[in-house]
């Protein structure tokens, strides 16, 4: 009322100040504006309800931290800045406001942008850290964004008080909501990702806080702001921006109940993650991985809280869960989650059987596999349980690379014996692809058919499409080259189906595997049809940065460009696989191409070229080279 001079008339016994306001907009077309009204939020409402019954020709733009839950209102709510470019748009503005001497470098860039997505893009937050930019760099305030709340505070007199700092300005929602919505948003804030209903009810609920009042507490503390929620499918899910994540967290450090819901996110995770692992390997499969998909940041915080306790049982058995999906989606942080537990290995308490697998796995190719996989089956109950199948599968392949075939063929046996009587799916299918992979390397064309076959009716059993597309990688290689003939042409079709397999499930190791199957199968083709497919897998497994695969590749296509003449590619190729030694590009066909060269004088700079490079330029060069159109 004072803001539009309207004065209550008949004294302190006539109107009230609203029926004085709605007089004067009766009538009037105009957008009444009622901003910041969550601490008013019961008068704010009456004050609409009554315009917009007696003033129709009037429309109210009403912001809050909650809706003012009224007939006829539509809610729209404000996201954080989205995009990255009006994060970096606004903190730049600000910093020049704040320093005119402030100017923007490519590299400030980056930096603002990765500061903006740490602040969630949260405006005020943005702001106030635009106006450290006197004293400090962007990298410095992003370097120390761990304590946001102390880093983060204004000096503008004129703002309000709230607007001051960060924590003043979470201070002021949260003091904003009930006891109960404070007590379930301190202990909300030990999810690191998003979360659904039933698990906010199980890690949060206790005698205080009753599972059944956990859905009414927390869509009250969405429509106040301080929860976010979005649709996934069918299901709702929600998150705490990670700046209202810290302001929790540091509220339940200070809570004796911190250690009963951290454990309780620990239990929760364990049993989700076991349950669905257990029926992963099905039809279903890319439902199930898209439940660890959205668990994953919630996961590795249940982990890191389980070491960190030192609950090992807990800790073994979210890495045994989890590992089939890592390596499906090459999420390499498995191997250190595995690794952190085995260096925790003491005479009186070891890892299980299985984090030993998982390290050695994720260490293939190095000495440290080796010794983790033989402790692994040490301390095994037996050096055949069904618990040491992925020590023996990595044992298998370190004996297999350094040509031990003695002790390859053992390990084999052991292989074989410890999944005899498994009903473990992912285990079996371990053995099984071992198996036949051992039978293509040793050219066993007796055995070879009953592998393939073996783990085909495993994968066809079960349908889960990463079995299915493993399935296909196998018989497309037998089709290659263990049939009465070659059968490139074959191969490519049952390789492009695995691939179509694969990337249904987003399985990167499998798409890897099978692109680089397509570039052996269409390097036999030597005609013009074999530049588009290499070229193509090239790509994906560079943009997946699949190195392991890259260079046995690359180390192909030389082969195929020796045979077809084409001797400035191959040289560039070769001679960078002769100054680098890469892993898994030493072939008896690249040292006889190498060979080959190194007697043409014509090439000799093509050599050199390729010695030069590093190995992203490689790449990018053996792409290029693809694209000229004689190729």
């Amino acid at each position: 009322a004072a803001g539009l001079a309207v004065h209550p008339k008949g004294g302190l016994h006539g109107r009230e100040p609203a029926d004085s306001l709605v007089e004067w907009l009766r009538g009037r077309r105009l957008l009444l504006i009622l901003d910041n009204c969550e601490h008013l939020t019961a008068a704010a409402r009456r004050i609409a309800m009554v315009a917009m019954s007696r003033c129709p020709t009037v429309s109210i733009l009403a912001t809050s931290r909650e809706p003012l839950g009224i007939q006829g209102e539509r809610v729209h709510a404000v996201q954080p800045l989205r995009a990255e470019s009006d994060g970096v748009e606004l903190f730049c503005s600000r910093a020049t406001a704040a320093d005119s001497r402030f100017t923007v470098s490519e590299d400030d860039v980056e930096v603002i942008a990765a500061l903006s997505r740490a602040l969630d893009g949260l405006p005020l937050a943005i702001e106030l850290a635009a106006a450290r930019i006197r004293a400090m760099s962007p990298s410095d305030l992003l370097a120390r964004l761990g304590d946001r709340f102390r880093l983060l505070r204004g000096d503008n007199p004129i703002a309000p008080e709230r607007h001051q700092t960060l924590r003043a300005t979470v201070d002021w929602s949260y003091q904003l909501i009930s006891r109960e919505e404070q007590i379930l948003f301190d202990r909300l804030s030990v999810f690191a990702g998003s979360f659904d209903l039933t698990s906010a009810e199980v890690v949060c609920s206790d005698d205080t806080i009753q599972e059944f009042d956990v859905a009414a507490l927390l869509g009250s503390l969405v429509d106040k702001s301080m929860v976010t929620s979005d649709r996934v499918g069918r299901t709702a899910r929600y998150r705490i921006l990670s700046t209202l994540r810290r302001y929790g967290e540091e509220r339940l450090a200070a809570d004796a109940d911190q250690t009963r819901v951290r454990n309780r996110l620990l239990a929760h995770h364990v049993a989700l993650s076991t349950k669905t692992n257990s029926s992963r390997l099905g039809p279903n499969q890319q439902e199930l991985d898209a439940v660890f998909a959205a668990e994953w940041d919630n996961i590795r915080a249940s982990l890191r809280w389980a070491i960190a306790e030192d609950a090992r049982d807990c800790a073994d058995a979210i890495v045994a869960a989890t590992g089939p999906y890592a390596s499906c989606r090459a999420l390499r942080e498995h191997g250190e989650w595995a690794r952190d537990l085995v260096e925790l290995d003491r005479p009186d308490r070891h890892p299980s059987p299985v984090t030993f697998g998982w390290a050695a796995y994720w260490a293939l190719g190095t000495p440290q596999a080796e010794a983790w996989a033989e402790r692994g089956i040490d301390v095994a109950p037996h050096r055949d349980h069904e618990d040491t199948t992925l020590c023996w599968r990595s044992l298998t392949h370190a004996h297999s690379s350094l040509g031990r075939d003695e002790q390859a063929t053992n390990a084999h046996r052991h292989l074989e014996q410890a999944t005899h009587e498994s009903t473990d799916v992912f285990l079996r299918s371990v053995a099984l692809e071992s198996l036949a992979q051992k039978a293509f390397d040793q050219g066993d064309r007796d055995s070879l058919p009953t592998r393939v076959r073996d783990f085909s009716e495993l994968a066809q059993r079960v349908r889960a499409p990463s079995l299915l597309a493993a399935a296909a990688y196998l018989r497309g290689r037998q089709t290659l080259w263990f049939g009465e003939r070659p059968d490139p042409t074959g191969a490519l079709a049952i390789y492009r189906d695995g691939l179509k397999l694969a990337r249904s499930v987003s399985d990167v190791h499998r798409e890897s595997a099978l692109h680089s199957a397509v570039v052996f199968a269409a390097t036999e083709l030597r005609g013009p049809e074999t530049t588009l497919p290499c070229r193509e897998a090239l790509a994906r497994l560079y943009e997946t940065r699949s190195w392991p695969f890259i260079w046995l590749s690359i180390t192909a296509m030389s082969t195929w460009m020796v045979a077809v003449d084409d001797l400035d590619g191959a040289a560039v190729i070769l001679g960078y696989i002769d100054a680098h030694h890469p892993p898994y590009s030493g072939t008896d066909g690249r040292a006889r191409a190498l060979a080959f060269l190194r007697d043409r004088p014509e090439v000799a700079d093509a050599i050199a070229l390729g010695a030069a490079l590093d190995r992203d330029q490689l790449v990018l060069h053996i792409l290029a080279h693809l694209a000229v159109p004689d190729h």
